[in-house]
Parts: structure tokens; C-alpha cells; sequence
């Protein structure tokens, strides 16, 4: 196979691929308005696709958060089919909604959230940051840096990063792709703490060594 028949299979690929997330999506709001997931034994939709679809919980809920945005706006499924948008850049939009909704005690309209999907359409995940809080200031002033416990299981935290910091936390995302493919800020933070323990474990017991060695010449 030739470096152009690998691109262009790869290409045929990717366009297939969207097309097909965007009949998920479809179906995935179908399920929602049938509650077949109710019929098959699940409390939730998302419970319904981890078990029986082998989703990572995050990508379940991403999908079914784009799934009620195309609900509310069908337009966008073009979009996802050609690539202009995404179910990340969706979720995220969703995600700032919510907190700018929270924050104003106001509904964000339809007709208002399609012309931010349209503004953040082809954009880079910084760019679309940028956008989403410049279009919904009272959700970025509504994330202060806490932390507060969410079930007996989980603690959510947030944090304000500075554009340089949140730059480095992507570069490292990417970095640990193959590893972590979604990503998830929990998988990359307990990868950071994980390796950083390690290597301070490892350091200090080094040095314990090599105090007691020299201990150990000395009292010869």
C-alpha cells in the first residue's frame, strides 16, 4: 500500500466516521424520547451505553449532551458530518450554558445558542474557550477555584487557569493520548500525581540508601 493509498483510505475512513456520529446522535435522541434504556433495565441513558455499548462514561455523556443540542438545533448535524463541528466543542458549550444559566437565572435561547455554535464552528479548543466566555461572561465569572463534594464517591474541583497554563495541560493531553484517549482532567491529574510520587518516593528512599551507606563506612 502506498503513502497516498494510506492517506486517502484514512480519508474515506474519517468522513465515514462522522457521518456515522451523526446518525448516533440521532438515535441516541430516539432512545432518549422512547426510554428504551427503561425497557432494557437501566435508570439512566448514560448507564445504557456504558454497559451495553462499552462507552467510557465521558464519551456517553458527551454524546448525549450533543444529542440534545441537535435536538434543539438540527442544523449542526451537517456541521458534525463535515467536520466543522464537534462533540467536544458541543459539550463544551453545553457545559458553559449551564453555568452561565446558574449564574443569570435566565434560560440561553435557541436561537442564541445557534449562533454561538456557529461562531465557534471550525475553531480550535482555545478558540472556542475564548469564544464561550467572551459570549457568556457571567459562567466564567461563576468558576472560582473550589472544590465540594458531589456524592459520597466524588469530589468536584475547579480551577482558573492562565491561558499559558492551560496550554501546557493540552500539550500533555495530547501527549498522553495513546494513553488516556478521552483525555478526562481526573485521568490526566491522578497520571501527573501518580508520577510525581513515584519519582519523590524513589528519590527518597535513594537518599535514605546513601545516608545509611555513608553511616555505615563511618561507624567501621
Amino acid at each position: 500500500m502506498t503513502d497516498q493509498d494510506i492517506t486517502s483510505n484514512l480519508r474515506k475512513l474519517i468522513e465515514n466516521e462522522r457521518k456515522t456520529t451523526s446518525e448516533i446522535l440521532c438515535l441516541i435522541n430516539l432512545v432518549e424520547d422512547r426510554k428504551i434504556y427503561l425497557a432494557r433495565g437501566y435508570s439512566s441513558l448514560c448507564k445504557w451505553l456504558v454497559k451495553e455499548f462499552k462507552y467510557s462514561e465521558t464519551s456517553a455523556n458527551r454524546r448525549i449532551q450533543t444529542a440534545r443540542v441537535l435536538r434543539l438545533v438540527p442544523s449542526i448535524r451537517q456541521d458534525i458530518s463535515s467536520g466543522r463541528q464537534n462533540i467536544t466543542n458541543v459539550t463544551k458549550l453545553q457545559t458553559v450554558i449551564r453555568a452561565e444559566e446558574r449564574a443569570s437565572s435566565s434560560k440561553v435561547t435557541a436561537t442564541r445558542k445557534t449562533r454561538v455554535l456557529n461562531l465557534i464552528a471550525g475553531k480550535s479548543a482555545t478558540e472556542v474557550e475564548k469564544t464561550l466566555y467572551k459570549e457568556f461572561p457571567n459562567a466564567a465569572q461563576n468558576r472560582p477555584d473550589s472544590q465540594f463534594r458531589t456524592s459520597e464517591n466524588t469530589v468536584r474541583i475547579c480551577a482558573n487557569l492562565a491561558n499559558e497554563s492551560a496550554a501546557l495541560f493540552r500539550r500533555l493531553k495530547d501527549e498522553l493520548s495513546h494513553i488516556y484517549p478521552d483525555g478526562t482532567f481526573e485521568e490526566i491529574f491522578v497520571h501527573l500525581a501518580r508520577s510525581y510520587l513515584q519519582k519523590s518516593t524513589s528519590s527518597a528512599t535513594a537518599r535514605e540508601k546513601k545516608v545509611s551507606s555513608s553511616c555505615s563506612r563511618r561507624n567501621k
